[in-house]
């Protein structure tokens, strides 16, 4: 049986998104999947796959195209779905589907792909995030207010959605997703405590084109309240700009840090400094993937 996930990359493209995601369900490194396409007399080396996968090329020879039958058979997807996906050439825009450099949010989240596919997420990478500014208010209560700005830009056209997520780092009820500028509230999926939100664009983007999307969270925390924010990147991002702003009891040290994953020992950990105003900053130039937070200490 084909994950939803598969199906719906192999329904909605392009090759390079579909390829992406079927050699990743499949567990296969690009290594063996060359081995066994070898094993099976047709040679295509790792390189030309990645370059398949990436977006970079296309299979556009005979010898090429003939070779994807037995990709499709190795990859357990329906036979001819990733050749139907090379029929719409004329209508394709040549893009790499993530940005070089970034990872899939299979990768980073593991928990995501289901309450991806509920959703009916767009293909990864549709957007390319280029500046991220996140306000983060610790109340004095038992509530949290998080406000967040995406400037991003388009690398397809036709872009009218975007997917964002919240993972909390305790127990409770699902967050309060308002505040929406320049976008609208679609579909929000939560589950444990991950939550899905898709924002619908103002309007259609094509390629190369700009949008500022804004919007805010507000949950409830229980007794152990939360001790850090951090944003999990699955690509790389110019520029992400965090405020923790304490309305309530001023900690008496706050870090900044990044992680490779989640329960990695912190990393590049620095003391920030919180002025009269009770808020500490962290800019982060050049963002690769994976985590970057702050935390504090009371």
């Amino acid at each position: 049986m084909v994950e939803p996930d598969v199906s719906q990359a192999l329904r909605t493209g392009p090759f390079a998104v579909a390829l992406d995601v079927a050699v990743e369900a499949s567990g296969l490194t690009l290594e063996r999947l060359a081995v066994l396409l070898g094993d099976r007399g047709v040679g295509l080396s790792r390189a030309t796959l990645s370059y398949w996968r990436s977006g970079r090329s296309r299979p556009e020879r005979a010898g090429s195209l003939a070779a994807l039958p037995v990709l499709e058979d190795i990859l357990a997807v329906p036979a001819g779905s990733l050749t139907a996906l090379l029929r719409a050439r004329g209508s394709e825009p040549r893009w790499a589907h993530r940005p070089r450099g970034s990872v899939s949010r299979r990768r980073l989240w593991p928990g995501r792909p289901a309450l991806l596919v509920d959703i009916d997420a767009p293909p990864d990478g549709q957007l390319e995030f280029l500046a991220i500014d996140d306000l983060f208010v610790v109340e004095s209560g038992a509530t949290r207010l998080l406000q967040v700005r995406l400037v991003v830009r388009a690398m397809r056209d036709n872009v009218t959605r975007a997917v964002v997520f919240y993972e909390a780092d305790h127990d409770g009820p699902p967050p309060q997703w308002t505040g929406f500028s320049h976008c609208r509230p679609g579909r929000v999926r939560t589950e444990g405590r991950v939550s899905v939100a898709e924002l619908i664009l103002g309007h259609r983007l094509h390629v190369g084109e700009h949008a500022v999307l804004k919007y805010e969270l507000r949950f409830a925390v229980g007794p152990e309240a939360t001790d850090r924010y951090y944003r999990t990147f699955t690509r790389p991002c110019r520029l992400w700009a965090c405020q923790v702003v304490f309305t309530g009891a001023l900690p008496a040290r706050v870090l900044g840090y990044r992680q490779r994953h989640l329960g990695d020992d912190p990393a590049d950990v620095t003391e920030l400094w919180t002025g009269d105003d009770r808020t500490a900053v962290t800019v982060v130039e050049d963002v690769r993937p994976g985590i970057v937070g702050l935390y504090w200490r009371t």
